[in-house]
């Protein structure tokens, strides 16, 4: 890791750690040797919390310099040793790097995370429906349909100029009904019936088609 070489007072990071490591075990072996010259001292049961490793590395600290009234008591000689301010600074050292660190790598986390879920877009309103225009093959082609479906059948043929005003349907059939055929269409529309089995299927402007004798069609174009 990149903290662990940066200097500070001299000596690395990962040097301080060396130190610290040493500071440990000369803390270790003074207080086996001054248990074993003073007896085994009365345990006692502290409710104070579980130090931090700060305040532990603090502590050991006070141990090595070997101050007066201090925890672990006496006084050793630390000449040519690392003093209580160095290691502390050494401490304070490696908490900020590891601070930045965890600093760092949640912005890396938070970088890397998926974006949010779009929330959908509202849904596009229905295009309107242009009204339906029927052209004269429509029209036809809705006569077969209603023809198609009769028992026997029947016949439409288209008289006049398709598209034009003058123009009409002839229906042959024997089970056709006026009424049916009326249905087909909108306003405007009529049918005519001629005969037993005969039917006039005209728009509204075809005012001049109309049957003539033996119901053939007359007036159309």
């Amino acid at each position: 890791m990149e903290f662990l070489k940066k200097s500070f007072a001299g000596l690395p990071v990962w040097g301080w750690g060396l130190v610290i490591i040493g500071g440990v075990g000369i803390g270790l072996a003074w207080m086996y040797f001054n248990n074993q010259a003073g007896g085994t001292a009365a345990t006692t049961t502290s409710a104070a919390p579980t130090p931090t490793p700060q305040s532990q590395a603090t502590g050991l600290a006070d141990n090595v310099t070997g101050s007066a009234g201090s925890a672990g008591g006496g006084y050793i000689d630390t000449s040519g040793y690392v003093t209580q301010n160095q290691l502390q600074q050494a401490v304070q050292s490696v908490n900020q790097a590891l601070g930045s660190n965890a600093v760092a790598t949640t912005a890396s986390t938070a970088s890397g995370s998926p974006p949010a879920p779009t929330p959908p877009s509202a849904a596009p309103s229905p295009a309107a429906v242009a009204p339906q225009v029927n052209t004269p093959l429509d029209n036809l082609g809705k006569i077969q349909g209603y023809l198609a479906q009769l028992k026997g059948g029947g016949t439409v043929q288209q008289f006049g100029t398709p598209g034009s005003a003058q123009s009409g349907y002839l229906v042959t059939s024997g089970n056709a009904v006026a009424s049916a055929l009326q249905a087909l269409f909108g306003a405007g529309w009529s049918v005519g019936k001629c005969g037993t089995n005969k039917f006039l299927v005209k728009g509204p402007k075809a005012t001049n088609v109309k049957f003539g004798p033996n119901c053939t069609l007359v007036g159309y174009d």
